[in-house]
Protein backbone atom coordinates (compact mmCIF):
# COMPACT_ATOMS: atom_id res chain seq x y z
CA UNK A 1 0.00 0.00 0.00
CA UNK A 2 1.38 3.39 -0.96
CA UNK A 3 0.00 5.12 2.11
CA UNK A 4 2.21 2.96 4.31
CA UNK A 5 1.10 1.58 7.62
CA UNK A 6 -2.48 1.75 8.79
CA UNK A 7 -1.29 3.82 11.73
CA UNK A 8 -3.86 6.52 12.34
CA UNK A 9 -1.46 8.79 14.21
CA UNK A 10 0.20 9.91 10.96
CA UNK A 11 -1.79 12.71 9.25
CA UNK A 12 -3.12 12.06 5.76
CA UNK A 13 -1.11 14.96 4.31
CA UNK A 14 2.12 13.32 5.50
CA UNK A 15 1.04 9.91 4.19
CA UNK A 16 0.15 11.54 0.87
CA UNK A 17 3.59 13.18 0.58
CA UNK A 18 5.28 9.86 1.34
CA UNK A 19 3.11 8.04 -1.19
CA UNK A 20 3.87 10.68 -3.82
CA UNK A 21 7.59 10.22 -3.22
CA UNK A 22 7.37 6.40 -3.40
CA UNK A 23 5.24 6.37 -6.55
CA UNK A 24 7.29 9.02 -8.35
CA UNK A 25 10.46 7.06 -7.66
CA UNK A 26 8.98 3.98 -9.31
CA UNK A 27 7.27 5.79 -12.20
CA UNK A 28 7.24 9.60 -12.30
CA UNK A 29 5.50 12.62 -10.75
CA UNK A 30 2.73 12.72 -13.37
CA UNK A 31 1.77 9.11 -12.65
CA UNK A 32 2.00 9.74 -8.90
CA UNK A 33 -0.44 12.66 -9.16
CA UNK A 34 -2.87 10.58 -11.22
CA UNK A 35 -2.78 7.67 -8.75
CA UNK A 36 -3.24 9.91 -5.73
CA UNK A 37 -6.05 11.85 -7.42
CA UNK A 38 -8.13 8.67 -7.67
CA UNK A 39 -7.15 7.24 -4.26
CA UNK A 40 -9.31 7.71 -1.20
CA UNK A 41 -7.70 9.11 1.91
CA UNK A 42 -7.17 6.72 4.81
CA UNK A 43 -8.62 7.68 8.19
CA UNK A 44 -6.23 9.34 10.62
CA UNK A 45 -6.49 11.12 13.95
CA UNK A 46 -6.12 14.71 12.69
CA UNK A 47 -7.29 15.33 9.11
CA UNK A 48 -9.61 12.47 8.13
CA UNK A 49 -11.82 11.70 11.10
CA UNK A 50 -15.19 10.95 9.50
CA UNK A 51 -16.63 9.46 6.32
CA UNK A 52 -17.62 13.00 5.34
CA UNK A 53 -14.00 14.17 5.69
CA UNK A 54 -12.90 11.23 3.55
CA UNK A 55 -15.53 11.97 0.90
CA UNK A 56 -14.81 15.73 0.85
CA UNK A 57 -11.09 15.15 0.33
CA UNK A 58 -11.75 12.58 -2.39
CA UNK A 59 -14.25 14.83 -4.17
CA UNK A 60 -11.76 17.74 -4.09
CA UNK A 61 -9.01 15.50 -5.48
CA UNK A 62 -11.24 14.45 -8.38
CA UNK A 63 -12.44 17.99 -9.07
CA UNK A 64 -8.82 19.16 -9.36
CA UNK A 65 -7.51 16.03 -11.08
CA UNK A 66 -5.93 16.00 -14.50
CA UNK A 67 -8.07 14.89 -17.44
CA UNK A 68 -5.93 11.73 -17.62
CA UNK A 69 -6.71 10.89 -14.00
CA UNK A 70 -10.42 11.40 -14.70
CA UNK A 71 -10.20 8.97 -17.62
CA UNK A 72 -8.60 6.42 -15.27
CA UNK A 73 -11.40 6.97 -12.74
CA UNK A 74 -14.06 6.67 -15.44
CA UNK A 75 -12.62 3.30 -16.48
CA UNK A 76 -12.63 2.19 -12.85
CA UNK A 77 -16.22 3.32 -12.38
CA UNK A 78 -17.30 1.59 -15.58
CA UNK A 79 -15.74 -1.64 -14.34
CA UNK A 80 -17.52 -1.22 -10.99
CA UNK A 81 -20.85 -0.73 -12.75
CA UNK A 82 -20.34 -3.71 -15.04
CA UNK A 83 -19.55 -6.01 -12.11
CA UNK A 84 -22.32 -4.80 -9.82
CA UNK A 85 -25.08 -7.22 -10.80
CA UNK A 86 -24.17 -9.76 -8.12
CA UNK A 87 -24.51 -7.18 -5.35
CA UNK A 88 -27.76 -6.51 -3.45
CA UNK A 89 -30.28 -4.26 -5.21
CA UNK A 90 -29.82 -1.61 -2.51
CA UNK A 91 -26.09 -1.43 -3.29
CA UNK A 92 -26.81 -1.24 -7.02
CA UNK A 93 -29.18 1.67 -6.44
CA UNK A 94 -26.64 3.41 -4.20
CA UNK A 95 -23.83 3.11 -6.79
CA UNK A 96 -26.06 4.23 -9.67
CA UNK A 97 -27.25 7.27 -7.70
CA UNK A 98 -23.71 8.14 -6.66
CA UNK A 99 -22.48 7.78 -10.25
CA UNK A 100 -25.20 10.03 -11.66
CA UNK A 101 -25.22 12.70 -8.97
CA UNK A 102 -21.63 12.88 -7.83
CA UNK A 103 -19.28 11.43 -10.44
CA UNK A 104 -20.84 12.34 -13.78
CA UNK A 105 -20.52 16.12 -13.25
CA UNK A 106 -16.85 15.66 -12.32
CA UNK A 107 -16.16 13.31 -15.25
CA UNK A 108 -17.25 15.99 -17.69
CA UNK A 109 -14.02 17.81 -16.70
CA UNK A 110 -12.11 15.48 -19.03
CA UNK A 111 -14.22 16.43 -22.05
CA UNK A 112 -12.20 19.40 -23.34
CA UNK A 113 -9.01 17.34 -23.52
CA UNK A 114 -10.49 13.93 -24.38
CA UNK A 115 -13.93 14.47 -25.93
CA UNK A 116 -14.13 11.14 -27.78
CA UNK A 117 -12.94 9.09 -24.82
CA UNK A 118 -15.15 10.97 -22.37
CA UNK A 119 -18.25 10.53 -24.54
CA UNK A 120 -17.49 6.84 -25.02
CA UNK A 121 -16.96 6.17 -21.31
CA UNK A 122 -20.01 8.17 -20.23
CA UNK A 123 -22.16 6.33 -22.78
CA UNK A 124 -20.76 2.98 -21.60
CA UNK A 125 -21.48 3.89 -17.96
CA UNK A 126 -25.03 4.98 -18.87
CA UNK A 127 -25.52 1.69 -20.70
CA UNK A 128 -24.21 -0.30 -17.72
CA UNK A 129 -26.54 1.61 -15.38
CA UNK A 130 -29.48 1.05 -17.72
CA UNK A 131 -28.74 -2.68 -17.79
CA UNK A 132 -28.77 -2.70 -13.98
CA UNK A 133 -31.89 -0.53 -13.78
CA UNK A 134 -33.82 -3.03 -15.87
CA UNK A 135 -33.37 -5.56 -13.07
CA UNK A 136 -33.98 -3.15 -10.16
Amino acid sequence: EYFGSNSSDIPYSVKRQRAFYKISNVWNERVAEMILAVSKAPFDETEVLTKKDKYDIYEHQLETASPEALIVKMCDRLHNLRTLSHRPKSKQTEVITETLNEYMPIFKGAYNTYPTETEYLIAAMNNAMQNLSVTL
